[in-house]
């Protein structure tokens, strides 16, 4: 009879092969045709910044807003698909994409591969990229959710290594400076670090706390990264305006500019009350209902950090279709740490 460890290899190089092929989908649907109309302001602020050697602070582009106050935040995505454009055509505008999209995937492969768990991290992935698919476009928002990944791999793997400040650090900045959407990265060190607070100071079921907890150092360090990933969004041409920006957007969106903000498809609730138990936007749904039952099932053994991050990209994303695809990267995190 054939052993066990033959029927583990077996399984491992199944699944393997299974993660070759859906990765290859992956990187098959994001080379796509160009779509996304914005594409175009990004691109010409580009050329702009480049031929005037500065990022503006008003609007140079809008004839009837012209002179306008203006934050642009995503001045260096704006540059670097310029540079892409001239140098390589439309061609490298979209292996861009192709190149960022398979790297979320292999950095997030990285972080949540389990040797017994590959078929479970295949059937995540293959939902997580029903839900991502949306986004492929060639747009800052490939960078947002390529960084977040990122920096969850530095905290979750690299946090006792003495370069994950300094690395930390660099990817909040490059991140402030191609996306409103940095302040992700602030979050998720500050949720780190409320966790490991929390974790000390209150009382927590016993088997909790049994998990293992951060040592001194890593407590530390982790200080420090919070205070790297801060002082980083403050970094760049945009100083204190472009720090603010993300939080001015946020509060907008809950404020009076949230009546425009409903006109925006994108911006619209992926869930509401009519469609909460129809088929659609199934696979968003359904990873939010394999994370929860990660949690029940492992109810004895959750991390207060998992539980955090669930939570918080969970109701994230509940405010807008295209913050599905940051929810969907954190629930495949925690359903396989679970």
């Amino acid at each position: 009879m054939l052993s066990l460890g033959f029927y583990k290899r077996l399984n491992f190089w199944f699944a393997f092969m299974a993660l070759g092929l859906l990765l290859g989908l992956v990187g098959f649907a994001a080379m796509g045709e160009v779509k996304d109309l914005d594409l175009w302001l990004h691109l010409k602020m580009g050329e702009w910044i480049v031929a005037h050697g500065q990022v503006p602070s008003t609007d140079v582009l809008s004839a009837s807003f012209a002179g306008s106050p203006w934050v642009d935040h995503e001045w260096l995505f704006q540059v670097a698909a310029h540079l892409i454009r001239d140098t390589f055509g439309m061609d490298g505008l979209i292996l861009m994409q192709v190149v960022m999209v398979l790297a979320t995937f292999i950095v997030l492969f990285l972080l949540c591969q389990h040797r017994d768990r590959y078929l479970a991290l295949i059937g995540l992935f293959f939902l997580l990229f029903q839900v991502y698919q949306t986004r492929f476009t060639i747009r800052p928002d490939i960078f947002s959710i390529f960084f977040l990944v990122l920096s969850l791999y530095l905290l979750e793997r690299k946090l006792g290594r003495a370069w994950c400040v300094p690395a930390m650090f660099l990817v909040q900045v490059v991140w402030t400076n191609m996306h409103g959407y940095s302040i992700l990265g602030v979050l998720l060190v500050f949720l780190w670090a409320l966790a490991d607070v929390i974790r000390r100071r209150l009382p927590l079921p016993r088997t909790w706390r049994e998990l293992p907890a951060l040592d001194a150092d890593a407590h530390r360090r982790l200080g420090l990264v919070f205070i790297a990933v801060v002082a980083a969004n403050f970094v760049g041409p945009l100083g204190v305006a472009g720090a603010l920006y993300p939080v001015k957007i946020l509060f907008g969106m809950a404020g009076d500019m949230g009546v425009f903000f409903e006109h925006i498809t994108e911006l619209a609730r992926p869930v509401t009350w009519d469609s909460l138990f129809s088929l659609v936007r199934w696979p968003y749904k359904a990873l939010i209902i394999l994370s929860t039952l990660s949690f029940i099932l492992n109810w004895r053994r959750v991390r207060v950090c998992d539980l955090l991050l669930w939570a918080a990209f969970l109701a994230f994303s509940l405010t807008a279709l295209r913050n599905m695809t940051y929810f969907a990267l954190i629930a495949c995190f925690v359903t396989m740490r679970n």
